[in-house]
């Protein structure tokens, strides 16, 4: 894409645009990288590195339900459009009437597939395949999803689901499961175009990682080890125990990262609900996780 054209792009996402301008100007991929949630293959390699280099106290041994690590899966958009090409990040670009699919690797080094809603002819709900028709899905209190391998065993979780608009606004959006298919809903009523949403795993090779939003690391941060432990209580089964057996170390983690106006997370090695080696880790403010 042209320099000027991109440039319209991310004027378009970062101040809004009327469905009209998103029309004109709609490119999916150069959307979903103008909101910098797109890495390329030596990026993902380089946070892999990193998520093993917060894991201060791993354990191969971990496991549930016989499980030994946790285990990457796909996320395929359920689509009809023969309209598909992978780009020079090495991700699928798929285009619909409305609206497109970017799937590739997220900001945490793992699997992710971005819908990008053009206008208002685009429909409200978007299908995702996750691993092979072997696997299963569990969805959770908080609105996240846990993947089952055909075993039954937890391998990775699905974050819970988040659809932005083209001025920031937070939409309202939820998984309903099938199968191994999750349907990702988005209300876009009032909303400013293109609207993005997003279905995360949250697991690679052997590690997890959780993210507390703003509020609620200025929650910990003001807290302390009560609002850290009430916080894990609420967490997404990924964390499990570990979470609320380091609340004082995310605490003092908190701390800092909400002084500084960024967000805290928790890495580990091994399986959702069974996290052996830990780590409290700061998230910059500006990624999707910590917006």
């Amino acid at each position: 894409m042209a320099s000027g054209a991109l440039a319209a792009v991310i004027m378009l996402v970062a101040g809004g645009a009327t469905a009209a301008q998103a029309t004109e100007k709609f490119d999916p991929l150069a959307i979903v990288e103008a909101q910098g949630l797109l890495q390329g293959k030596l990026q993902a390699q380089a946070s892999t590195l990193k998520n093993s280099m917060k894991q201060t106290d791993a354990s191969p041994e971990a496991s549930v339900g016989g499980a030994t690590t946790a285990q990457p899966v796909s996320i395929a958009p359920v689509s009809g459009s023969k309209s598909s090409t992978v780009d020079r990040l090495g991700a699928e670009v798929i285009h619909e009437d409305g609206y497109g699919f970017v799937t590739g690797t997220g900001t945490s080094g793992t699997n992710a597939s971005f819908v990008v809603i053009e206008n208002e002819t685009a429909p409200d709900a978007f299908a995702f395949q996750i691993g092979d028709p072997s696997t299963t899905l569990t969805l959770v209190d908080d609105g996240s999803a846990l993947v089952l391998n055909g075993s039954g065993e937890v391998v990775n979780y699905l974050a819970k689901p988040w659809a932005r608009d083209a001025a920031g606004k937070e939409l309202p959006t939820h998984y309903t499961v099938n199968g191994n298919t999750i349907t990702q809903h988005v209300d876009t009523t009032g909303a400013q175009f293109p609207v993005v949403a997003d279905p995360t795993t949250g697991c690679g090779f052997g590690w997890c990682s959780v993210y507390f939003n703003r509020a609620e690391t200025n929650g910990i941060a003001a807290g302390g080890a009560v609002a850290a432990g009430a916080a894990c209580a609420q967490l997404n089964p990924a964390a499990g125990a570990a979470c609320a057996v380091v609340s004082g170390a995310i605490v003092v983690v908190a701390q800092g990262a909400n002084a500084n106006g960024n967000c805290v997370g928790i890495v580990g090695y091994g399986v959702p609900g069974a996290l052996a080696g830990w780590n409290p880790f700061v998230e910059p403010r500006g990624t999707s996780h910590c917006p």
